[in-house]
């Protein structure tokens, strides 16, 4: 008798482990997918990630501009800061969003760095004579350097006058105003196609937080 006790209580067990278990696979709170929203994959591809790539000059190198889709696959700098609006995950949480809608999420996120991919690389291009230029005021300064004109400590404060005057530059270069405008129209897209995801509570959430994102004016 009691042994048929403890295997009809461990029946329940198992019972109530194989429910619990089944809602965590359905339910918007999976812990794998929320965890894995934190990646790369659910970052959107744009200007910052340009700018990004931008490294600076030093007294050991010149300045270039890597290209965010190395290989054709995108690449996100993982130490550097992004602003609103250039990753989902936060938001994709706030949502509560399921497994089905997260992974129709990444397939949009696919589409939209296909889009951004060409106009990233055409800034890389439109801003590439700013970067020969601080180059070539780094050869200069280098050369005094050999001459002993200059010391390396007064070479370096001359370096990072270049790099804050080139950043300026490229960051407000006119010559940008096209492929930014290219960059937004694959940001709508984007958060569109998201948005046509959502059930009429989640979009109501989606609109309050695309409408604080910073005036860009890309909306």
């Amino acid at each position: 008798m009691r042994f048929s006790s403890q295997l009809k209580t461990l029946f329940l067990l198992l019972l109530a482990a194989g429910f619990t278990a089944c809602q965590q696979n359905v339910g918007p709170e999976d812990h794998g997918m929320t965890a894995d929203l934190n990646s790369a994959d659910f970052a959107v591809a744009g200007f910052d990630d340009f700018l990004a790539n931008v490294s600076a000059v030093t007294l050991d190198q010149e300045m270039a501009c890597a290209p965010v889709f190395p290989g054709g696959r995108f690449h996100r700098k993982p130490d550097r800061p992004f602003g609103p609006g250039a990753h989902l995950g936060k938001i994709l949480r706030e949502l509560g969003a399921s497994r089905e809608q997260m992974e129709q999420v990444r397939v949009l996120l696919t589409a939209h760095r296909e889009c951004a991919q060409e106009p990233l690389e055409n800034l890389r291009a439109a801003n590439q004579e700013l970067i020969d230029a601080a180059n070539a005021q780094r050869r200069e300064i280098m050369q005094a350097v050999r001459n002993g004109e200059l010391t390396r400590a007064q070479a370096q404060e001359r370096l990072q006058a270049i790099n804050d005057s080139t950043q300026q530059a490229i960051a407000s270069n006119p010559a940008n105003a096209p492929y930014l405008q290219a960059l937004c129209v694959c940001r709508m897209t984007l958060f569109g196609g998201v948005r046509g995801l959502l059930d009429a509570a989640q979009q109501a959430v989606w609109d309050e937080w695309v409408a604080g994102l910073p005036e860009d004016g890309c909306r």
